[in-house]
């Protein structure tokens, strides 16, 4: 079997590296693709995924996106046509999607972001498949476009993929940590994101603030180079802001407490049974209020409950202890959808073989 795989953010390349493993162990032929932005890059480069890199990440404004799709796509339908793949696996890639339809190539998308309104009507309504966490329910999809008939759940959250299926790199040197003091980890939010446009870092800003008074350590994890001058100026040595890119696991491993502004980390921090504050500035997606509901996450944005939030967590010594327990019976029931996403490819095939598709 041909199959392209597009590979968009550096959590697709976690995402998708242990299955294009088992694909090429069961001798498919594969074609990866990316795209030039630079935690993508550093991520596959990390995990050696073999990725051709075609046009770039438009950041700036919706024109910007819009034209470097558009390159993206001139730069991508040559090399699709010349590669001839039987199907196009992508998750939510527009490009994607949208060459496999104008290829009459069946397209298997996998998401667990149905409030990425702009992509999900990019990508919803040319797949022929949809994979997708258990907890997120058809309706959410369906009104992007999709048959109820081609959406297939598996009983996952997705990062459960690289924790099942750790990569296997060399562990980095890391920074110069006070290990007496607890440390927290804080990721800044994907404000270039479509569905997160507008972002004020005032609430974060005292939150940081506030935590180094404690003498917490902490670490703050930047998405843009625009994040990194920005904090940098402003805290100097007062925190950590890691230069070189570093995978989460390893970020996770000197973590005690995990800040999330996104969505991935903060449900990776919570399977890792590290306690976990969410202050994503979004409305909360379908797997946050999941995790809210199982009572692993804390919602919270003003900076006073936050600080209090983390007080508790600290001063109570079996806190962690009773945390990690509840999760490692959460995780525990949890399967790896990367065997279901490989039957349903192959399932997909060889029905659409025999129908012609």
């Amino acid at each position: 079997m041909k199959i392209w795989i597009d590979i968009l953010t550096p959590k697709q390349a976690m995402f998708f590296k242990p299955l294009i493993e088992k694909l090429e162990n069961k001798n498919n032929d594969l074609f990866i693709s990316s795209r030039a932005f630079h935690e993508t890059i550093a991520t596959i480069n990390l995990l050696k995924i073999n990725a051709n890199i075609f046009g770039k990440y438009g950041q700036t404004s919706l024109e910007s996106k819009l034209i470097n799709s558009y390159d993206r796509l001139r730069l991508l339908t040559p090399n699709i046509v010349n590669f001839k793949p039987d199907i196009a696996l992508s998750f939510s890639s527009p490009d994607c999607a949208r060459i496999s339809f104008g290829l009459n190539t069946p397209h298997i998308c996998v998401s667990d972001s149905p409030h990425a309104f702009h992509t999900s009507k990019l990508t919803i309504p040319l797949s022929d498949l949809l994979l997708t966490p258990w907890i997120i329910p058809y309706n959410a999809w369906i009104k992007h476009g999709i048959n109820k008939n081609k959406i297939i759940k598996y009983h996952a959250l997705d990062p459960i993929v690289w924790i099942k299926n750790p990569p296997s790199t060399i562990k980095p040197k890391f920074f110069d940590l006070n290990r007496k003091n607890s440390t927290i980890l804080i990721r800044l939010p994907e404000t270039s994101a479509s569905y997160l446009h507008e972002y004020n870092s005032k609430t974060l800003n005292q939150v940081i603030e506030r935590i180094i008074d404690l003498n917490y350590n902490v670490i703050l994890l930047c998405r843009y180079e625009s994040q990194f001058t920005y904090y940098k100026n402003k805290f100097k040595d007062k925190i950590i802001i890691p230069q070189k890119f570093l995978l989460s696991k390893d970020l996770f491993s000197v973590t005690d407490l995990f800040i999330g502004l996104g969505g991935t980390m903060t449900a990776e921090a919570v399977l890792l049974g590290i306690p976990t504050i969410s202050s994503y500035p979004g409305n909360a997606t379908y797997v946050e209020n999941y995790l809210i509901k199982k009572n692993l996450i804390s919602r919270l944005h003003d900076p006073t409950k936050i600080l209090s939030k983390i007080n508790t967590i600290f001063d109570n010594k079996l806190y962690k202890d009773k945390f990690q327990l509840q999760v490692k019976n959460f995780v525990n029931q949890m399967e790896d959808p990367v065997d279901k996403i490989i039957y349903n490819l192959e399932n997909f095939y060889n029905t659409s073989k025999k129908t012609k598709y």
